[in-house]
């Protein structure tokens, strides 16, 4: 999760029998793109869903994407 407002869902999610080290939390998009660019593998698959507007999630897709990919992203915040 990224985000203040995230941070519960976090939480809910250990609460609720998620392992905590499969579960994490990110203050900034920034944080999280570079925690995932960290264990991504070849072939690996990233689903997300964020705010444009408040937590710029693209932010995060912006460093995980082969350069020649980053075009085709939504918008460029970097």
């Amino acid at each position: 999760t990224v985000g203040i407002l995230a941070k519960e869902m976090q939480k809910g999610a250990i609460d609720a029998g998620m392992l905590e080290n499969y579960v994490n939390h990110f203050d900034t998009a920034d944080e999280a793109g570079a925690y995932i660019l960290g264990i991504l593998k070849p072939a690996d698959v990233v689903a997300a869903k964020g705010s444009r507007h408040s937590i710029r999630l693209e932010r995060a897709l912006v460093q995980i994407v082969e350069p020649e990919e980053k075009p085709r992203l939504v918008q460029d915040y970097i």
